[in-house]
């Protein structure tokens, strides 16, 4: 995070739960920094409206930002991007760029905003969402070919910082800037039946 090197960093969390497995989960990671002392939640806020959670992000980020004046809070965690998007709009319509935001997922939307924000949005953590179709689908192959396999499986993911991007990039070509990007090797590929099949799809 730029210019927030130094711990612990006085953190406002955008998130939505329990009850949303991969939100649940990004929460178990989030704690252990806070348990290390590295983070320091200033405040907890979520969407006012789950059926609208850019506007309700937005809402309930309007009203809570008041309370913390200039200094008081280095950044916003969106554990989700929607839920950072709507933090964008009540940070940009504040005029708030005392705050970092920094949040997870990533899509051409997402990079457009960051793309036109870098004052606000620094950068985001995610996965290839091509990753985790492939994953999904050979794991699913893997069962139905009765082969052993693990109860979960982590795919690893990428950080994209608002510096490191462009005009003109997108889902297609972000690989140019995050180079770890659809790292596919090793991800249920090493039964030779599925080599047989890739093989074959190749020719």
């Amino acid at each position: 995070m730029d210019n927030l090197c130094e711990s612990p960093v006085r953190v406002i969390r955008v998130w939505v739960g329990p009850g949303f497995p991969p939100m649940d989960r990004r929460q178990v990671v989030y704690e252990e920094y806070v348990k290390a002392g590295k983070i320091i939640e200033v405040a907890l806020v979520g969407p006012v409206d789950y059926a609208d959670m850019r506007g309700g992000t937005q809402n309930s980020r309007a009203a809570i930002l008041p309370r913390y004046p200039v200094g008081t809070v280095d950044a916003i965690w969106g554990a989700y991007d929607e839920l950072a998007k709507g933090t964008l709009q009540a940070l940009e319509e504040a005029g708030r760029t005392d705050i970092q935001l920094h949040s997870i997922d990533i899509s051409n939307d997402d990079i457009d905003l960051m793309i036109s924000h870098p004052n606000i949005w620094k950068s985001t953590a995610a996965v290839d969402p091509k990753l985790i179709g492939i994953s999904n689908i050979r794991l699913l192959a893997a069962k139905f070919a009765g082969e052993s396999t693990p109860d979960t499986f982590n795919l690893d993911a990428q950080g994209v910082k608002t510096s490191d991007l462009r005009p003109g990039i997108n889902m297609s070509n972000i690989i140019t800037v995050a180079s770890d990007w659809r790292q596919e090797k090793g991800v249920f590929d090493s039964y030779q039946w599925m080599k047989e099949i890739k093989a074959a799809v190749a020719k």
